[in-house]
């Protein structure tokens, strides 16, 4: 989640979707019920097969649905204002629901609400993005709560920064509802984190050294996963306590009326990225996601979570990082997506992934990659009508003023002499000599082009030709810091204009701002920028997360219970040793009792919350409070 890169890694030895079933079924009235249905594990074998009435619908739904995708879909055309391009909520749910059964299946998936945990969170896209569905939903007369149905149980960042955002919105947008902690190794037991911190790579080890090492942390996590994750608590900023990091997530009564429970999460892609260290699985972040990987593979054994949705630069391997660990548990799926490939003028190119329990759902569509990819293209790929001009919102005039300021202030340049300057000349004064030097040779780029008077944005904190350093039309890829010069508007994008770039709603004439904005609007440029390139491309990741919840079904309770029982015939475990709550190897401590460990539901505030404490004096201290430290001191875990 922190560094974007814009090239294609080769992964080989994708999952071809053998386990699952290609296609999606039709959800008509004029089915039989039993045909309507999907595969049922069978106790007996131990594994999926399809009952015997459904065969023939089966295959000829699979027949329908490679011919549907056999032609080439014609690309529609692209927002052409920024009031429509920033219209992305309605319009993802628009792509999805013009066909009849994936918005039968979204509705059916929501009908409970979703209850969300994020992890690696930045500063909480997830959030927006569910804040904005639930307001369009609800404009549409979808469940009356609708805006409230997607509720927040937890979130985690290492980084200060985002901490203090995100629990700004747990003291106010969740009325103190939500958990907020800090670094995911503070979840595991002591005893388990000595273990661990004693085997970590050492400073001077080389690369091949570390990548063993952290190989051995990820089996020793996995081998005693149940111990570790079972009970597991961990500090929480909100709260002032030690907090459940799997706080509501419980199976409780019937199946059908649980909220589905997502985990939502960005993880560290400095290993990976193109403008990173590239150490991949030698990278000291390996270890943080060993922690959040085995936590999935734990909470979908002991039908905690349903789901997750996942967001990484890429190059990210998502097949030996995710798909194989997790192929015993989840339905693994990603594809390559980015903005602009959607409409939207802002590059941010991303391996986007899900992984679906398979003990509680059941995945509705393709599985071979180049299925997956191209289906979901087919329903978000738009042209590109619009530049990255369209974010610089802030009024030219204002931001001249304000460099003008800065420069004196920071720089200590002349005012009279400045006042002078046209804004071309004024840009220069006020960067970097570095970054005026490279402002130069972007612009003879710019002149050397077909059309050198068309849009052309560049971010000067990079050279020409060098990873991000390529220049064009589309607002470039952000990293937690940067020098975004528009050649129309001659100046540099603010802060709150990167926000925009990531599908933010920070300024009115795109419409209603994010509830967010109060404390936005009190950090400065350095601060917002960090927040945005740490943070998620909110249309991109939104066309994803609506593609896997109108694809996905929640399975049967009658089929579940086939599912615990063909379990544990695959891993030979015997009842006495297998929790009813729990399938698969390593999980035969039993999970703690819901009531026993205080357990209350997912919307209520924990009893740890300090009640001295108004809402008042909360907003103020988090406010006035912010002390802002040099970035190594916000180093990000996302």
């Amino acid at each position: 989640m922190n560094i974007a890169s814009d090239e294609v890694d080769a992964e080989a030895g994708e999952d071809d979707g053998a386990d699952a079933l290609p296609f999606a079924l039709v959800l008509d009235d004029g089915m039989p019920r039993l045909k309507r249905q999907r595969c049922e594990p069978s106790a007996s074998s131990g594994s999926f097969v399809p009952e015997s009435d459904e065969s023939d619908a089966l295959a000829a739904a699979a027949s329908a649905f490679q011919a549907a995708r056999s032609a080439v879909p014609l690309v529609r055309k692209g927002p052409r204002s920024v009031q429509e391009a920033f219209r992305w909520p309605e319009t993802k749910l628009d792509q999805v629901c013009k066909d009849p059964n994936r918005e039968h299946r979204l509705r059916s998936l929501l009908e409970h609400g979703v209850l969300a945990s994020s992890d690696f969170s930045g500063m909480g896209g997830d959030r927006e993005i569910m804040r904005q569905l639930g307001l369009v939903m609800q404009a549409r007369q979808w469940p009356l709560d609708a805006a409230a149905r997607f509720r927040h149980v937890r979130a985690c960042d290492i980084g200060r920064l985002q901490r203090t955002v995100l629990s700004y919105m747990s003291m106010n947008h969740d009325d103190f509802g939500s958990c907020v902690t800090g670094d995911l190794m503070e979840r595991l037991p002591s005893t388990f984190l000595e273990t661990i911190s004693d085997m970590q790579p050492s400073e001077g080890d080389d690369v091949d050294t570390c990548v063993r090492k952290n190989s051995l942390i990820d089996s020793f996590i996995k081998e005693n996963r149940a111990e570790i994750f079972a009970g597991s608590a961990s500090y929480c900023y909100v709260h002032d306590n030690m907090c459940l990091t799997d706080r509501g997530l419980h199976l409780q009564d019937e199946q059908s009326q649980v909220p589905l429970r997502v985990n939502l999460a960005g993880t560290t892609c400095v290993g990976w990225s193109a403008v990173g260290s590239r150490k991949g699985f030698g990278h000291t972040s390996e270890v943080a996601h060993s922690v959040w990987l085995n936590e999935r593979l734990h909470n979908a054994e002991a039908l905690k979570e349903d789901m997750f949705i996942h967001e990484c630069t890429m190059l990210y391997p998502a097949q030996e990082k995710l798909a194989d660990p997790l192929s015993e548990t989840h339905v693994v799926l990603s594809i390559k997506t980015g903005p602009q490939s959607q409409g939207f003028p802002s590059s941010r190119n991303r391996t986007l992934s899900a992984g679906l329990s398979k003990a509680t759902t059941i995945w509705m569509g393709p599985t071979a990659p180049d299925l997956l990819q191209r289906d979901f293209d087919s329903i978000f790929a738009t042209t590109m009508e619009l530049s990255g001009n369209i974010f610089f919102l802030e009024d030219d005039e204002t931001q001249r003023r304000c460099n003008i300021d800065k420069a004196v202030c920071q720089r200590g340049r002349n005012r009279l002499v400045l006042q002078s300057l046209n804004r071309w000349d004024l840009l220069q004064s006020c960067l970097a000599p570095g970054a005026a030097t490279r402002l130069r040779e972007y612009d003879e780029k710019r002149a050397n082009r077909v059309d050198p008077e068309g849009a052309f944005l560049a971010d000067v904190e990079h050279w020409p030709g060098q990873c991000l350093g390529s220049g064009g039309p589309l607002f470039p890829c952000q990293l937690k810091h940067g020098t975004v010069v528009s050649w129309q508007h001659q100046r540099a994008a603010t802060g709150m204009e990167h926000l925009a770039a990531q599908g933010y709603h920070v300024f009115d004439v795109v419409g209603p701002k994010t509830p967010l904005y109060s404390l936005l609007s009190t950090l400065d440029d350095c601060k917002l920028k960090q927040l945005s390139g740490n943070g998620w491309s909110l249309p991109a990741v939104c066309a994803w997360m609506l593609y896997v919840w109108s694809n996905t079904c929640k399975r049967p309770p009658s089929s579940l219970l086939r599912f615990l029982a063909c379990s544990r015939i695959r891993s030979g475990s015997d009842d006495d040793d297998v929790d009813d709550g729990q399938i698969g190897v390593g999980c035969s401590q039993p999970e703690p009792d819901a009531e026993a460990c205080g357990l209350d539901a997912a919307n209520e505030v924990p009893e740890q919350v300090n009640s001295s404490d108004s809402d008042a004096d909360v907003h103020a201290s988090l406010v006035t409070s912010l002390v802002y430290q040099e970035e190594d001191d916000f180093a990000p875990q996302t």
